[in-house]
């Protein structure tokens, strides 16, 4: 082993033309090439003849090139093409299954740490609607349908590899039993799993809190829900509005009930982010505004009545 060298991924090494061709490249004479001039570390070794082929992934992703090359002018037969290449298989096959075993443990590391939490955060969950409800039936209806809400988060977080979930389809998700009532446009934001749970806890409490005493409670009451990503000093900042119309004039309770603290408590203090209620003459507005460690969007997502949801 004669050392470690870096060499760039333009056309102009063998490398990167090989990159670029996808296909294996031989070289007789590196000193007489025309299609790219070679890595100077080459020409430092007296390179005269090689052949390269790319290390490829079965998804067609390029890892790497594998190359072999002599200091002495020699031809590269076919069966010494294929030999590169089915080595250059087997090294591809090497670094995905070693990305697919990271992958595991960290969605093993993830899921022992996202346990804990929720195990915690049921019992709390429990705890404080206990205290909020009238009796053991008005407990059991309202605990289940937030830890309903939880778990639909889960699902589309572990769905995700733990990695991101569709703001879009989380709304579906959470808001299917009211979706002739409700319409919803926005870019289709992918959250992180923190940012997916709190939100998730939210939106049930805003569509619980709307069918309860909102515009959901009677018709023709609608909520028109709007959201986009802004970037801000903080960094990217998801603004999430929830518009209730044509329902009861909404009334603000001097003491904020459990629903709204849960809101505030999920929002503000686990998300870090903002809560703006307002109960005007129209109806209740509640703007969410949550600081986003990673996003990304594919197109607009607009959903109107019972139609789907399509990207644009």
């Amino acid at each position: 082993m004669v050392g470690t060298a870096y060499v760039a991924t333009g056309r102009d090494t063998q490398a990167g033309f090989t990159l670029a061709s996808g296909q294996p490249v031989v070289v007789e004479n590196l000193p007489a090439e025309t299609r790219f001039t070679g890595a100077p570390f080459l020409h430092e070794h007296g390179a005269i003849s090689g052949v390269s082929t790319p290390i490829a992934g079965r998804d067609g992703r390029a890892y790497g090139v594998l190359s072999a090359h002599s200091t002495t002018r020699r031809k590269f037969s076919e069966h010494d093409v294929s030999f590169m290449a089915a080595m250059a298989n087997v090294i591809a096959g090497a670094i995905q299954r070693m990305q697919l075993d990271r992958r595991h443990e960290l969605m093993i590391r993830e899921l022992r740490h996202r346990s804990g939490n929720l195990f915690s955060q049921l019992l709390a969950l429990f705890s404080q609607t206990a205290r909020n409800s009238k009796d053991v039936p008005d407990l059991a209806t309202k605990y289940e349908a937030r830890v309903l809400a939880i778990a639909n988060a889960h699902r589309l977080v572990s769905e995700g590899g733990w990695k991101a979930a569709s703001l879009t389809e989380l709304l579906n998700t959470l808001l299917a039993p009211y979706l002739d009532r409700i319409s919803f446009s926005g870019p289709n934001v992918f959250l992180e799993p923190d940012a997916t749970f709190g939100i998730s806890m939210a939106v049930h409490e805003l569509a619980s809190n709307a069918s309860s005493h909102g515009s959901l409670s009677r018709r023709p009451g609608v909520v028109t829900v709007t959201w986009n990503v802004d970037r801000t000093e903080r960094g990217l900042t998801l603004v999430f509005d929830w518009e209730e119309r044509l329902g009861p004039t909404p009334k603000k309770t001097q003491r904020a009930g459990f629903g709204s603290q849960l809101i505030n408590m999920v929002i503000e203090r686990q998300l870090n982010g903002q809560v703006q209620q307002t109960f005007g003459e129209k109806g209740f507005d509640a703007k969410l505004i949550v600081p986003l460690t990673h996003e990304r969007w594919p197109g607009s997502v607009t959903r109107s009545g019972a139609a789907d949801a399509v990207p644009q």
